[in-house]
């Protein structure tokens, strides 16, 4: 999905000839159905996001109360004194009661609550109290689907973020629906590439319930499943280095299987979603995209026939690398 840019890597998103999920399944292997379909992905958030700040134009001039007070892009509002909101209709609800008056706004920065003062401002332009900020109550963007089982999926494989934070986002629930890929902007060395959705369907695919380190998760509608074909998950200590496909979509045709090489594997004992180490060779893919682009995010890795986990990460500097988080963490083993 296309979000952050951080610590050299950013934060997401087969084509030889391969019977999908044509080995023979073993009693005990559990079995999902396989993504590798691209989603918009829109989750509501619990407080507001600060998108920016602007001049509130008074009678005295242009004033900005959201900077005089303290606050940052990439904040995240959660209540004005003491009422919490969660969307903007919230906020002016508190601001045209507080007629004018300081109020105290609950801020979490960088996973820690503070508090700031703010007195509001009346707007003579709009004929309004208002802040100076910019404000948004949902989060939109573009990833791919892993699995679906039963009627629960999975997808991203990594938490959606605010700001350069790495730990979850706090959200009241979410929506995901089909789309498709309209363009690609490449990925080059020193700049993350990323595909850009199209216009997605009216109705919902699913409902997101959960957003956690290793993906976005909720229920599904049957029209979901519809077309994806089954597959058996691998245990994280059966995967290894050598020959491994991305199942993936980056144009109308749909998804398909690209080959990549698993460089190294690292089991800890503290799940990781960079467990997998993983570099693109398909000239295909590396022609479309540059190799790993944001919006790849939750990708399906196949090797020997099986699902072992998904797109999470790729390398600034060089886009033909990344990383995935084992599926079995994914579904929650």
């Amino acid at each position: 999905m296309r979000f952050f840019v951080k610590w050299g890597f950013v934060v997401l998103a087969f084509v030889m000839a391969f019977s999908l999920c044509c080995t023979p399944l073993a009693q005990a292997e559990e079995v999902v159905y396989l993504g590798g379909v691209p989603l918009a992905i829109s989750v509501n958030t619990q407080g507001l996001s600060v998108l920016g700040l602007c001049e509130v134009e008074t009678a005295d001039g242009e004033v900005s109360p959201a900077k005089e007070a303290g606050v940052a892009v990439g904040d995240l509002i959660r209540a004005i004194d003491g009422r919490v909101v969660n969307s903007r209709e919230d906020v002016q609800k508190a601001l045209d009661d507080a007629q004018g008056h300081t109020v105290t706004l609950a801020v979490e920065r960088d996973g820690r609550s503070t508090y700031l003062m703010i007195t509001p401002r009346w707007d003579v332009a709009i004929e309004g109290w208002r802040l100076g900020m910019y404000l948004k109550d949902s989060v939109d963007g573009i990833g791919t689907l892993t699995f679906v089982q039963g009627d629960r999926f999975g997808a991203l494989g990594h938490c959606i973020t605010t700001g350069g934070e790495s730990d979850p986002m706090p959200i009241s629930g979410g929506e995901i629906y089909s789309t498709t890929v309209a363009s690609i902007v490449k990925g080059k060395s020193g700049s993350a590439g990323s595909l850009v959705g199209g216009q997605h369907a009216k109705d919902k695919a699913g409902e997101i319930e959960s957003n956690t380190v290793f993906g976005v998760f909720g229920r599904a509608t049957p029209a979901l499943v519809k077309g994806l074909k089954p597959v058996a998950v691998a245990n994280p200590k059966s995967v290894h280095k050598g020959q491994a496909h991305i199942y993936t979509t980056v144009d109308e045709t749909g998804p398909h299987l690209y080959e990549v090489e698993i460089t190294d594997v690292k089991r800890s004992r503290k799940p990781d979603v960079k467990g997998i180490s993983l570099k693109v060779v398909d000239p295909a893919l590396i022609e479309l995209t540059g190799g790993i682009v944001q919006g790849m995010s939750g990708s399906p890795i196949l090797q020997d026939g099986r699902l072992v986990g998904a797109v999470t990460h790729v390398v600034v500097a060089d886009p033909t690398l990344g990383y995935g988080v084992f599926a079995q963490y994914m579904l929650g083993r």
